[in-house]
């Protein structure tokens, strides 16, 4: 089992029900059947190709990309929050429990898939019981802009 499967399968999601995956080294894209050929062609030149959803290194690293299709894919799993909690998680904040607005069951991981009112997804979280704190900031849609501030 790969490592992506590995990360697809708690939600519900086998990997063949993503689409058509290509590998490039270790990093998994989404693309077209039909672009198939010049991948393979061209592997040593590509550094991507399609929707990038994230890279096999030890764990599976998740691209907002694969949230997106896994919360679209999924009904399970998530948690509904507030304008304010949107906010603050988009800010790589923790969510406390009067910012939730419905809370599903997690994954036996402990994992949620965290969307606004709206049904938009907005990141990862895990389940977790520190003090007011009901999820934690796993990964969410602001994570790229603040690392590449950072740097």
């Amino acid at each position: 089992m790969s490592l992506l499967s590995e990360f697809c399968s708690p939600f519900g999601v086998q990997e063949q029900d993503l689409g058509h995956i290509s590998r490039i080294g270790r990093r998994c894209f989404l693309t077209l059947p039909e672009q198939e050929k010049i991948i393979e062609e061209q592997k040593k030149n590509l550094f991507g190709a399609g929707v990038y959803l994230g890279e096999e290194k030890t764990r599976f690293e998740h691209s907002p990309a694969i949230l997106e299709i896994l919360s679209a894919q999924t009904k399970d799993f998530k948690a509904v929050v507030d304008d304010k909690a949107e906010w603050l998680f988009l800010c790589g904040r923790d969510i406390f429990d009067k910012g939730i607005e419905q809370k599903g069951i997690p994954t036996a991981n402990g994992l949620f898939l965290v969307e606004n009112n709206r049904g938009e997804n907005l990141g990862l979280g895990k389940a977790a019981r520190d003090g007011n704190v009901a999820i934690k900031n796993i990964m969410d849609r602001g994570h790229f802009l603040r690392r590449e501030r950072m740097k």
